[in-house]
């Protein structure tokens, strides 16, 4: 019986072009896959001086997530909880530790890619909402909802007519393929 694929997500360092692990940062997945997501693509046209618009630019498209639940009230079995988290705080810090938060050698925030079934995605994090929704009689969290926006990594790589990946090499999918999780 197959199991079901948690969407993950994993930190990688990027340098000249070249993406590496971040070692120290373990790869995160889920507590409940979302039930959606939207990948985003927008043609940027600018006015010309004959008044019309003319083609300016096509950014990397987006991918908004609905929200991400995190729930330790026990609706959630805890074997379905992100490893090594008991809590809300646990959870929603090891999240941005992979997703958000820059990477002390170069600086800057971590390409992520994200598996989910047969979605491959390498892109960095543009937006994270934390939304904390309910609370013990302390005012701990005990339930958050994570909304992140992120945008593709590879803007070459886009598919002509649905927004995913186009020209993918041989090597790119090697490569991918050796770090899933």
């Amino acid at each position: 019986m197959a199991r079901l694929k948690k969407m993950t997500f994993k930190a990688f360092r990027e340098h000249q072009g070249k993406l590496t692990p971040i070692n120290d940062r373990q790869p995160f997945s889920v507590m409940l896959n979302p039930e959606d997501l939207s990948i985003n693509s927008i043609i940027n046209f600018k006015p010309s001086k004959r008044k019309f618009l003319t083609f300016e630019s096509r950014p990397s498209p987006t991918i908004k997530f609905p929200p991400l639940i995190f729930d330790v009230t026990g609706a959630i079995p805890q074997e379905e909880w992100p490893k090594n988290c008991s809590t809300i705080k646990d959870m929603v810090d090891r999240l941005k530790k992979v997703v958000y938060d820059p990477d002390g050698e170069s600086h800057q925030p971590p390409v992520v890619k994200i598996f989910w079934g047969t979605f491959s995605f390498s892109v960095r994090t543009t937006k994270l909402d934390i939304k904390y929704t309910l609370f013990n009689l302390n005012g701990c969290p005990l339930r958050a909802e994570i909304t992140l926006e992120v945008q593709f990594f590879y803007q070459e790589n886009l598919h002509k007519a649905s927004g995913f990946f186009r020209r993918r090499t041989l090597n790119t999918k090697l490569e991918e393929a050796q770090h899933q999780p």
